[in-house]
């Protein structure tokens, strides 16, 4: 699995590092991402590929709060207001809930893709791979132009 998901990160500009990569808790980078998407899809991308790519490739450790606090502030968010929900509660439930969402899904991996309420799509996929599937999708569902 990591040789293909390196070749496919090196076709995308992503060098995987997964000796480097620390299994460490992300809950509160997902707090973290959470608040980023109050404050805009934008910034919640770019908060998100920075911890990406602390993660994969720099083997950063993304529980660390000021790793966290320093992510937010490359993704253009204000510091202070990444300190204070992090040295928080804001965002468990969200959070918590997501996991739950997920469990209750049997998501066991991410990515994880839903179509709708009736497809899930596990893993990294090709982009052939992900446009044909969602082709059969709409041809079988319908659902307006594609």
């Amino acid at each position: 699995m990591t040789a293909r998901l390196g070749a496919l990160g090196t076709a995308e500009g992503i060098e995987f590092r997964f000796d480097r990569a620390l299994r460490v808790n992300t809950f509160d980078a997902h707090r973290l991402l959470a608040w980023a998407a109050d404050e805009g899809l934008p910034v919640q991308n770019r908060l998100a590929d920075l911890l990406f790519s602390a993660y994969f490739e720099d083997g950063e450790n993304v529980a660390d709060r000021s790793t966290l606090r320093a992510a937010a502030v490359s993704a253009g968010l204000d510091g202070d207001q990444a300190a204070r929900v992090l040295d928080g509660d804001k965002y468990e439930d969200e959070v918590s809930d997501d996991l739950r969402t997920a469990v209750d899904l049997q998501v066991t991996g991410v990515p994880a893709f839903f179509v709708g309420e009736s497809l899930f799509i596990p893993g990294a996929q090709e982009v052939k791979t992900m446009v044909a599937l969602l082709d059969r999708v709409h041809d079988r569902f319908g659902g307006g132009t594609s």
